[in-house]
């Protein structure tokens, strides 16, 4: 169990699976009803921790960076650069790092004098 959710008791199933029968939050995140674009983010960052965690393995890095994105996006609604910036480094925290620094297909620097990043 994460720290966001206490199991009252959980019952080992077929497989070795844990059911949860009953289940309470622990820390309690009211934004979440306020800001709906932050609800909606919430459900698109489930998603993307179910694709990245792997069974069996433990990944505590990923995992305290969902929860402080949660408290960040239950204190003010989510936008575009909440969930780019948790894409990034949730992808990161998974062991898949993407290059942003030169072109992949000509190898050219990114990072214009100006400041800008170009991408082909």
């Amino acid at each position: 169990m994460t720290s966001a959710t206490r199991a009252s008791w959980c019952i080992t199933g077929a497989n070795g699976l844990h059911l949860a029968r009953e289940c309470a939050a622990v820390k309690a995140r009211p934004g979440f009803r306020c800001f709906w674009k932050s609800a909606v983010w919430l459900s698109y960052a489930s998603f993307l921790l179910d694709r990245l965690a792997v069974e069996s393995h433990c990944q505590p890095e990923l995992f305290r960076l969902a929860e402080s994105a949660m408290d960040h996006a239950s204190a003010r609604p989510a936008n575009i650069n909440l969930a780019l910036w948790f894409e990034l480094h949730a992808i990161s925290a998974a062991g898949f790092r993407p290059r942003l620094d030169s072109c992949c297909a000509c190898g050219s620097d990114s990072l214009q004098p100006d400041g800008r990043l170009l991408f082909s």
